[in-house]
């Protein structure tokens, strides 16, 4: 067990963006997991809301209780079925997304792409009073949303690259996206319009990543500055 974590940490140390990003959100899910359980066992947790303590909610006074969800968010989604998917959309697209840019831009479009989810989710609850139910507890995880700006950042790029498919043959990435999209929202196991909402926020931010690239300028370089700095602070604590 203690070779296992300790390969995983080289992984992470040494690994590229996709990477890191992989890891992140399996490690989040785990974590989210096993807390779920012994917060169960002491009578200090509800099965069914758990989860929401590390998703986004619209409601400001949910954020300002749990303000970690800003960035806990990011790497949540539904269940192990939700989370396999995508990781392995994450995985293929974030490849494909590498040949055509960097890996710190890779990074910035899955922020960015999370951002816009958030922000999307957050106008539609207050522009329709009416999806504010009081019975229920409306959050969103992001994972998905961040992997859709990537998907549609690639296939704004290369839309008629054609990708190999089992059975199927060869696809243009094109159609593939607008799949990935239907099946993400199917497994998202979730009533309010909101959520699907919120993957238009994730493939507009695609839309404009590339439509600024090729106008010379790079959506992504805030997303990068802080992330550097954030890299500096944890050398320091690492060389201690």
């Amino acid at each position: 067990m203690e070779t296992f974590i300790s390969d995983i940490k080289e992984k992470f140390r040494y690994g590229d963006t996709l990477t890191r990003l992989l890891l992140i959100n399996a490690g989040v899910f785990i974590a989210i997991a096993l807390s779920k359980v012994v917060f169960i066992l002491f009578g200090l947790a509800n099965n069914a809301t758990w989860n929401h303590n590390f998703e986004w909610s619209w409601n400001l006074a949910d954020f300002l209780a749990r303000p970690w969800t800003i960035a806990t968010y990011m790497f949540t989604s539904y269940g192990v079925w939700h989370l396999l998917f995508n990781l392995l959309t994450l995985y293929w697209f974030g490849k494909r997304f590498q040949i055509l840019y960097t890996n710190s831009q890779l990074r910035g479009v899955y922020i960015l792409g999370a951002i816009a989810g958030m922000v999307f989710f957050t106008l539609l609850f207050n522009l329709f009073p009416a999806l504010q139910t009081k019975d229920h507890l409306w959050t969103m995880p992001g994972t998905s949303t961040a992997v859709l700006a990537i998907a549609s950042a690639t296939a704004f790029r290369a839309p008629n690259y054609m990708q190999k498919l089992p059975i199927i043959g060869f696809v243009p990435v094109k159609y593939l996206v607008i799949a990935l999209g239907v099946i993400n929202v199917a497994l998202i196991p979730n009533i309010n319009p909101a959520t699907d909402f919120a993957h238009l926020g994730a493939v507009l931010t695609g839309y404009l990543y590339v439509r600024c690239h090729k106008h010379g300028t790079d959506i992504t370089k805030p997303v990068t500055v802080v992330a550097v700095w954030i890299d500096k602070i944890c050398d320091k604590f690492r060389k201690r």
